[in-house]
């Protein structure tokens, strides 16, 4: 309900970000980071359950799928896989705390970063040394996070993640104004 939508939507955002100039898709993204850090920030004020009512299930599928290709879209044009964009939005389109989004988010993220990578892949903006490097950090990174997330209670980890956003917003606007 949120992948196959959002696949639709990185093949379109792809192609809107190769035909953006680089440093003004940096700002963007650095721009459109705080918001969702303040989202999430805002989301944990007011954890709540999807309940299973059939009418509920039904603006459930229609409020995921959108979500999904409105993520799928936003990952294709910023060139990302977009975890950091579906996690919250998993959140609150279908109701998950921290933990259960961001495992509900590993399929929709993978297909949204290879549908990405082979747009941006088919117009040779992939640099092959560099993405093996950053899928080998990727791996390594994943397995001390899971192992971190464990062990971290998930108010703590939704507060965390808000501050990484928020920090590299900030790093990335420092870097392009000043490049």
């Amino acid at each position: 309900m949120f992948a196959i939508p959002g696949i639709a939507g990185t093949l379109l955002g792809a192609q809107l970000g190769l035909w953006t100039p680089s440093g003004n898709l940096l700002i963007l993204f650095a721009g459109f980071m705080p918001v969702v850090g303040f989202l999430i920030l805002k989301k944990n004020a007011y954890e709540h359950e999807v309940t299973s009512g059939s009418s509920n299930l039904v603006l459930l599928k229609k409020n995921t799928s959108l979500s999904g290709f409105s993520v799928g879209v936003l990952a294709g044009y910023f060139g990302i896989g977009g975890g950091f964009l579906a996690v919250p939005t998993i959140m609150y389109s279908s109701g998950p705390n921290i933990i259960q989004a961001i495992g509900a988010s590993l399929v929709s993220v993978s297909s949204f970063g290879i549908t990405t990578a082979a747009r941006y892949f088919v117009s040779g903006q992939v640099d092959l040394i560099i993405a093996v490097l950053l899928i080998i950090g990727g791996v390594m990174g994943g397995y001390f996070g899971v192992k971190t997330s464990e062990k971290t209670p998930k108010e703590n980890l939704s507060k965390v993640f808000a501050v990484v956003l928020f920090a590299v917003a900030a790093y990335i606007v420092i870097r392009t104004t000043t490049a």
